[in-house]
Protein backbone atom coordinates (compact mmCIF):
# COMPACT_ATOMS: atom_id res chain seq x y z
CA UNK A 1 0.00 0.00 0.00
CA UNK A 2 1.61 3.71 -1.11
CA UNK A 3 1.21 6.29 1.56
CA UNK A 4 -1.52 8.97 0.97
CA UNK A 5 0.71 11.72 1.89
CA UNK A 6 4.56 12.62 0.54
CA UNK A 7 6.31 12.23 3.63
CA UNK A 8 7.88 15.57 5.11
CA UNK A 9 11.46 15.52 5.19
CA UNK A 10 12.74 19.02 5.98
CA UNK A 11 16.53 20.82 4.98
CA UNK A 12 18.90 21.93 7.34
CA UNK A 13 18.90 25.19 6.36
CA UNK A 14 14.47 25.01 7.04
CA UNK A 15 15.47 23.42 10.43
CA UNK A 16 17.73 26.52 10.79
CA UNK A 17 15.96 29.08 9.64
CA UNK A 18 12.93 28.21 11.65
CA UNK A 19 14.68 27.20 14.84
CA UNK A 20 16.74 30.61 14.58
CA UNK A 21 12.96 31.87 14.29
CA UNK A 22 11.71 30.42 16.57
CA UNK A 23 14.35 30.92 19.27
CA UNK A 24 14.84 35.23 18.64
CA UNK A 25 11.07 35.09 18.84
CA UNK A 26 10.27 33.46 22.03
CA UNK A 27 13.68 35.41 23.63
CA UNK A 28 11.65 38.29 22.60
CA UNK A 29 8.39 37.56 23.79
CA UNK A 30 9.86 35.95 27.62
CA UNK A 31 11.07 39.25 27.55
CA UNK A 32 8.11 41.25 27.30
CA UNK A 33 6.24 39.04 29.89
CA UNK A 34 9.16 39.78 32.01
CA UNK A 35 8.91 43.40 31.84
CA UNK A 36 4.74 42.68 31.93
CA UNK A 37 4.09 43.60 28.81
CA UNK A 38 1.82 41.13 27.80
CA UNK A 39 0.30 38.42 30.50
CA UNK A 40 0.85 34.58 30.59
CA UNK A 41 -1.67 33.96 28.66
CA UNK A 42 -1.27 35.86 26.01
CA UNK A 43 2.64 34.78 25.88
CA UNK A 44 1.27 31.42 25.80
CA UNK A 45 -0.80 32.45 22.62
CA UNK A 46 1.82 33.89 21.15
CA UNK A 47 4.50 31.60 21.63
CA UNK A 48 2.38 28.33 19.70
CA UNK A 49 3.59 30.92 16.44
CA UNK A 50 6.85 30.17 17.26
CA UNK A 51 6.75 26.53 18.89
CA UNK A 52 3.82 25.10 16.25
CA UNK A 53 6.61 25.57 13.60
CA UNK A 54 9.49 24.17 15.59
CA UNK A 55 7.70 21.33 16.66
CA UNK A 56 7.35 20.54 12.26
CA UNK A 57 10.21 21.16 11.77
CA UNK A 58 12.02 18.80 14.11
CA UNK A 59 9.54 16.25 14.31
CA UNK A 60 8.60 15.54 11.16
CA UNK A 61 7.23 12.28 11.97
CA UNK A 62 4.64 14.26 13.72
CA UNK A 63 3.79 16.02 10.62
CA UNK A 64 3.35 12.93 8.88
CA UNK A 65 1.45 11.43 11.42
CA UNK A 66 -1.04 14.58 11.65
CA UNK A 67 -1.74 14.68 7.83
CA UNK A 68 -2.50 10.60 7.99
CA UNK A 69 -4.94 11.04 10.63
CA UNK A 70 -6.44 14.29 8.89
CA UNK A 71 -6.09 12.60 5.49
CA UNK A 72 -4.44 15.95 3.55
CA UNK A 73 -1.76 15.13 1.07
CA UNK A 74 0.37 17.79 2.31
CA UNK A 75 1.89 17.86 5.97
CA UNK A 76 2.20 21.53 5.95
CA UNK A 77 -1.48 22.49 5.81
CA UNK A 78 -2.19 21.01 9.11
CA UNK A 79 0.77 23.22 10.60
CA UNK A 80 -0.82 26.51 8.45
CA UNK A 81 -4.55 25.52 9.57
CA UNK A 82 -2.98 25.44 13.21
CA UNK A 83 -1.77 28.36 12.87
CA UNK A 84 -4.72 30.36 11.97
CA UNK A 85 -6.37 28.23 14.59
CA UNK A 86 -3.84 30.49 17.23
CA UNK A 87 -4.51 33.33 15.18
CA UNK A 88 -7.80 33.43 15.16
CA UNK A 89 -8.24 32.76 18.98
CA UNK A 90 -5.51 35.85 19.96
CA UNK A 91 -7.96 37.85 17.50
CA UNK A 92 -11.28 37.17 19.46
CA UNK A 93 -9.06 37.50 22.74
CA UNK A 94 -7.79 41.08 21.79
CA UNK A 95 -11.60 41.85 20.16
CA UNK A 96 -13.19 40.89 23.89
CA UNK A 97 -10.48 42.47 25.63
CA UNK A 98 -11.32 45.94 23.17
CA UNK A 99 -15.47 45.60 24.03
CA UNK A 100 -14.72 45.74 27.65
CA UNK A 101 -12.08 48.69 27.34
CA UNK A 102 -14.89 50.87 25.45
CA UNK A 103 -17.72 50.13 27.92
CA UNK A 104 -15.16 51.01 30.88
CA UNK A 105 -14.34 53.90 28.65
CA UNK A 106 -18.00 55.25 28.22
CA UNK A 107 -18.93 54.84 32.01
CA UNK A 108 -15.60 57.01 32.63
CA UNK A 109 -16.73 59.54 30.44
CA UNK A 110 -20.43 59.80 31.99
CA UNK A 111 -19.15 60.05 35.05
CA UNK A 112 -16.68 62.71 34.43
CA UNK A 113 -19.17 64.59 32.53
CA UNK A 114 -21.48 64.35 35.57
CA UNK A 115 -18.45 65.49 37.93
CA UNK A 116 -18.15 68.24 35.79
CA UNK A 117 -21.60 69.55 35.48
CA UNK A 118 -21.47 68.83 39.46
CA UNK A 119 -18.59 70.87 40.12
CA UNK A 120 -19.55 73.83 37.72
CA UNK A 121 -22.88 73.92 39.46
CA UNK A 122 -25.10 73.29 36.70
CA UNK A 123 -26.62 69.87 37.58
CA UNK A 124 -29.30 69.24 39.86
CA UNK A 125 -29.21 67.42 42.66
CA UNK A 126 -30.83 64.46 41.60
CA UNK A 127 -27.64 63.81 39.32
CA UNK A 128 -25.34 63.59 42.40
CA UNK A 129 -27.71 60.48 43.62
CA UNK A 130 -27.25 59.34 39.92
CA UNK A 131 -23.31 59.75 40.28
CA UNK A 132 -23.29 57.89 43.51
CA UNK A 133 -25.24 54.92 41.42
CA UNK A 134 -23.05 54.87 39.02
CA UNK A 135 -19.78 54.70 40.91
CA UNK A 136 -21.32 52.11 43.51
CA UNK A 137 -22.48 49.66 39.95
CA UNK A 138 -18.48 50.37 38.32
CA UNK A 139 -17.22 49.27 41.84
CA UNK A 140 -19.03 46.70 41.41
CA UNK A 141 -18.27 45.19 38.43
CA UNK A 142 -14.60 45.83 38.74
CA UNK A 143 -14.87 43.52 41.81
Amino acid sequence: MTPMIDPYNPTLPSIIIVSLFGGAYLTYLTGKMLRRSIDLYDFMMLAMVALLPLIFVLFPMIANFGAELVGVKLPFVIMFSALFVVLFIIAHRLISKITKLEISNRILLQELSLLKALIEGHAPKQNRKDLQAATVKRKKNNN
